[in-house]
């Protein structure tokens, strides 16, 4: 059984470049912790949140945030998110979805699972502690970056 543990938080110097690929040394690693992909989520300070493989390569940068930690793989893909657009990577580090969307949500309640959806004309706004996307128009993405128009979830209703 894996201990649940804090994603730890790293200072940007950790990062090395070995012919052109971004690397974290094994020596800074706390407590990592795979998924079934054989990837870890890490922050780094001024980097970002992204994830690496077990020989420490980053394979997948600018992973979106949930709840203050790199979000989880949801049907086989991770939200990322830069520059105020969104899309999706698949456990590769390919992106699949280009991150050209206003929103991205991985719906799932108690009642449904709906998978990664994808909102265009969408605006993001502050409640608290979550940011809703709210309005526009919604599509449901698979694990091939394949879109189909949807509705949107309740929670991104106005």
């Amino acid at each position: 059984m894996v201990e649940d543990r804090e994603i730890p938080m790293m200072p940007k110097c950790v990062i090395q470049s070995r012919n052109g690929a971004l690397f974290i040394p094994k020596r800074y690693w706390m407590y990592p912790s795979f998924n079934q992909y054989g990837l870890a989520p890490f922050t780094i300070e001024s980097f970002g949140r992204v994830y690496l493989n077990r020989a420490g390569r980053v394979v997948i940068r600018d992973v979106a945030s949930m709840d203050n930690a790199p979000d989880e793989f949801h049907h086989g893909l991770v939200r990322i998110e830069r520059d105020g657009k969104w899309g999706y990577a698949d456990p590769l580090g390919r992106i699949i979805v280009p991150l050209e969307y206003s929103c991205a949500l991985n719906y799932k309640d108690q009642y449904q699972d709906i998978g990664p959806l994808l909102c265009v004309g969408c605006r993001m706004e502050q409640q608290g502690e979550y940011r809703p996307c709210l309005g526009g128009k919604w599509y449901l993405t698979d694990a091939h970056g394949k879109l189909t128009p949807t509705t949107p979830p309740i929670s991104a209703k106005e």
